[in-house]
């Protein structure tokens, strides 16, 4: 079983699975979002051909147009989710990205400066450093 980590207990319950090679599932819904089909078996289980076995997902893996985000819009049509959890996880989702992503450029500025030899200003060096934490 895989899952998606998340705030939202309703997203943290979901049992993941890959939709298995030769071997019939037994459905109660079935959706497609773009490239990204979801299977509801029986037993809750839901089956995607976007996530692979044995795996525990970040929350950033669930952005708004990756194959996980699409797979938790595809739960919301299956009634699985409600469209609140899932604007609420993937607000959350970007969130916790854009810090990661302004964390890793500021250290990269730095990086690249010193190696390039160019001399940034106190205030430059702060607002780094701050962007860092």
């Amino acid at each position: 079983m895989s899952r998606l980590n998340s705030k939202l207990e309703s997203i943290n319950q979901l049992h993941l699975e890959p939709i298995p090679g030769g071997k019939a599932i037994k459905a109660v819904k079935v959706a497609r979002i773009d490239t990204t089909i979801v299977v509801l078996g029986q037993d809750g289980t839901i089956y995607s051909n976007s996530v692979q076995s044995r795996i525990s997902y970040p929350v950033e893996h669930a952005r708004e147009g990756m194959r996980l985000g699409r797979l938790l819009d595809a739960c919301i049509k299956l009634d699985v989710l409600s469209s609140k959890a899932v604007a609420e996880h993937k607000a959350d989702a970007k969130a916790k990205h854009d810090r990661s992503s302004r964390r890793e450029a500021a250290k990269s500025m730095l990086s690249d400066a010193a190696t390039a030899g160019v001399k940034l200003t106190a205030k430059q060096i702060a607002q780094l450093e701050q962007a860092i934490k």
